[in-house]
């Protein structure tokens, strides 16, 4: 470690459910333009992601599943979406203190204690700058009204992996599975 440059050591989460918040920061303010899960690997490192068709609008339904007590009697859709208004409106003001106007994603997880309850970590990371999530809900305008999209980055060793010879191989095999349909 340099002097002043701060060691920040976190206890190891056992993650359950990885997703992000999108957003975009205008000089009027932090706008949310959706949410995305994110599959990351064991280190946490991005894999793929995918919007559902209310991506807009909420994080994703296993969010809720995963967070959900029956002993509990809160309206948990309600209470997630008071603590991202919470963090946005605060991250806001920091980013305006900055000046900072541009894109910015938020990385978030659903975790399990011991005990086998769960919690939220609503803040994993703050990127700002134009993420794979963002480039998701970019794609997501371009799909029909109710599908599900998906995006994920494959690297040769990875096609392989996978039983592919080469990328034109893998393309054939998911224009068979998942054909494109105009509207």
């Amino acid at each position: 470690l340099r002097k002043g440059h701060p060691l920040v050591v976190e206890p190891w989460l056992e993650r359950e459910f990885d997703f992000s918040i999108q957003l975009e920061r205008h000089t009027t303010g932090l706008q949310i333009l959706g949410y995305t899960a994110l599959v990351n690997d064991a280190r946490g490192q991005f894999i793929a992601n995918w919007a559902a068709p209310d991506h807009a609008l909420r994080p994703p339904s296993r969010v809720i599943e995963l967070l959900r007590d029956p002993t509990r009697t809160v309206d948990l859709p309600l209470e997630l979406h008071r603590c991202f208004a919470d963090l946005v409106a605060a991250l806001d003001v920091r980013l305006a203190s900055f000046g900072y106007v541009g894109p910015l994603g938020i990385d978030a997880f659903v975790y399990r204690l011991p005990d086998g309850s769960r919690r939220l970590k609503p803040v994993v990371e703050i990127n700002p700058r134009h993420t794979m999530g963002r480039l998701n809900l970019e794609l997501m305008r371009h799909v029909q009204a109710g599908s599900y999209g998906s995006f994920r980055i494959l690297n040769r060793a990875q096609l392989e992996a996978e039983g592919f010879a080469d990328f034109p191989a893998y393309a054939a095999v998911l224009a068979q599975r998942h054909p494109l349909q105009f509207d």
